[in-house]
């Protein structure tokens, strides 16, 4: 996997994760879950995002080429829409 399918690869995780989370809502609301057990699981969403964030900041250290740099910093601007490849 190349680092850019890489990046790729934890923007759609964390989106994923975001994705899962917005769920957890109606379901509470509709009773299919226990407010408690909402909460747990939109804390450990909360935390697994934090950490995909935290390995996506990491990875675009300035130790890493210009161009992956270049790259990171137009997907978060979302100026790149395409699947690498």
């Amino acid at each position: 996997m190349s680092d850019k399918e890489f990046v790729y690869f934890l923007y759609i995780s964390q989106a994923s994760c975001s994705e899962v989370k917005s769920m957890l809502y109606p379901a509470n609301r509709l009773n299919y879950m226990e407010r408690k057990t909402t909460q747990h699981f939109s804390a450990n969403a909360n935390e697994v995002v934090r950490i995909i964030r935290g390995l996506n900041y990491h990875l675009t250290d300035e130790t890493f080429p210009f161009e992956f740099n270049n790259f990171v910093k137009q997907v978060e601007n979302g100026g790149y829409r395409d699947t690498p490849k």
